[in-house]
């Protein structure tokens, strides 16, 4: 399809005008979209005016995972700012980042925005104190207050969750997940650390993820998991200083801070409008790193082609900051965490936090009639049959066939995609109905 614009003319423009449009004008290191319906697990007849990619970032969009995200924490609970984040306006906000170093590299935009999109459906409620509990629930070394033998499941990690929910936990088009090309699967499920030694998911679908490398081979993979890194430092630093959670003298000891001021002449702002400073300050930290990971990885691009003599399978990392600026990005993350961890108000919620996602994993494991249909028949369609519903059982069946359920590693594991699947404010719904009906934890 030749590519033309006339004057005065409306023409469709379908998906192989797209495709045709990737091949001539993106760079010759970018992921292109055709022929990537092959590497979806289930065969589909490709989309007329949608590309691969641009097809699996609207599956993702359409997700109920994906809808859950705008109440589920990023760092802060609710009611501390009306303008703190949640994990959907962070997750934007991935996406707003990966597609500026995307473009301005001539990378393919619709991939990089569908795995930022896709990188934390996985995420369960209250942020990385739910991640953290449900770990220790599956890895032995909490046992649900005795309920748990304290045998390892397999941990638990939001990547590896948010492959599952792409693969596995979303249900609408027929089959099991969202049927996504691998290279989405991959950048999602590498958009932060693997360890495949110390996680195991059953039922994972291996397939064309290069799950022997830690790092996507695609840099569009490669661009959404840093950009999440650079959401992380700015945004979530944006949020602590205006909860006063940090305070903006402590931040400004930092290197990488003072460098913002001196290259936006941002100091003398401070005196007269914090709330201004805090703008321009978190505008221009997004800049400085957006900026260098562009600058040093088209170095690093052009070394690796020359060094390899090929334009893809990027088995290195590749898009990364530059020495100087890791050293004191890194500065900036340890001293984020640390504030935060430290925060009287910060560990009251967390423990409350913990208590929920405990309870209602003892809760569940113990009598699984509590929870939804959805996700109970889920599970018992995979260890008895898809016929079989235990809610039809007499009550002696019923405990009886509980404690076969609770031998099955997978059973935990199901519990543990429900818990993840839940908003925060569902999550403490739940524990309100199970536990203490007439009162609030949180």
């Amino acid at each position: 399809m030749e590519i033309k614009a006339k004057d005065n003319v409306i023409e469709e423009r379908g998906r192989q005008f797209f495709e045709e449009w990737e091949e001539r004008f993106l760079a010759p290191h970018a992921c292109k979209s055709k022929d990537m319906h092959k590497t979806r697990v289930n065969d589909e007849i490709e989309d007329v005016h949608r590309t691969a990619f641009q097809r699996d970032r609207d599956r993702i969009i359409y997700s109920n995972s994906f809808r859950n995200l705008s109440d589920k924490r990023q760092i802060l609970v609710e009611h501390v700012s009306e303008r703190n984040r949640s994990r959907l306006t962070h997750t934007v906000e991935v996406v707003q980042v990966s597609k500026t170093i995307a473009n301005a590299m001539g990378l393919n935009e619709d991939l990089t925005e569908a795995i930022a999109l896709g990188h934390d459906l996985g995420h369960p409620p209250f942020g990385h104190t739910g991640e953290a509990l449900l770990d220790s629930l599956l890895n032995g070394e909490d046992t649900a207050e005795g309920t748990l033998s304290g045998e390892n499941f397999g941990g638990f990690k939001h990547n590896y969750q948010s492959l599952r929910v792409v693969d596995y936990i979303e249900k609408k088009y027929g089959y099991d997940g969202l049927n996504l090309t691998s290279v989405v699967r991959e950048g999602i499920l590498k958009h932060t650390s693997t360890r495949n030694e110390r996680y195991y998911y059953p039922d994972m679908n291996l397939n064309s993820l290069n799950y022997d490398h830690f790092m996507a081979l695609t840099l569009e993979g490669q661009v959404a998991a840093i950009a999440d890194e650079i959401a992380q430092r700015t945004f979530d630093l944006e949020d602590a200083l205006r909860a006063d959670y940090i305070k903006v003298s402590d931040a400004r000891e930092l290197k990488l801070i003072q460098d913002v001021e001196i290259k936006c002449s941002i100091h003398d702002v401070l005196e007269s409008n914090q709330d201004e400073y805090i703008n321009l300050l978190i505008s221009g930290l997004v800049r400085l790193l957006v900026s260098d990971v562009i600058q040093n990885t088209v170095h690093r691009i052009k070394s690796f082609c020359e060094r390899k003599n090929r334009s893809n399978n990027f088995d290195e990392w590749l898009v990364i900051f530059s020495l100087d600026v890791n050293r004191k990005q890194n500065e900036l993350d340890t001293f984020i965490q640390k504030e935060l961890a430290n925060n009287f108000q910060v560990n009251r919620v967390n423990k409350k936090s913990e208590k929920v996602i405990r309870k209602l994993f003892k809760a569940y494991y113990s009598n699984p009639l509590q929870m939804s249909d959805r996700f109970l028949e889920r599970y018992t369609s995979r260890a008895v049959d898809s016929q079989f519903r235990l809610r039809k059982l007499a009550p002696k069946l019923v405990h009886e066939k509980i404690k076969e359920f609770q031998k099955d590693p997978l059973y935990a594991r199901h519990i543990a995609d429900y818990i993840s699947s839940m908003s925060d404010s569902f999550a403490v719904q739940e524990y309100k109905a199970i536990y203490i009906p007439e009162a609030s934890v949180i």
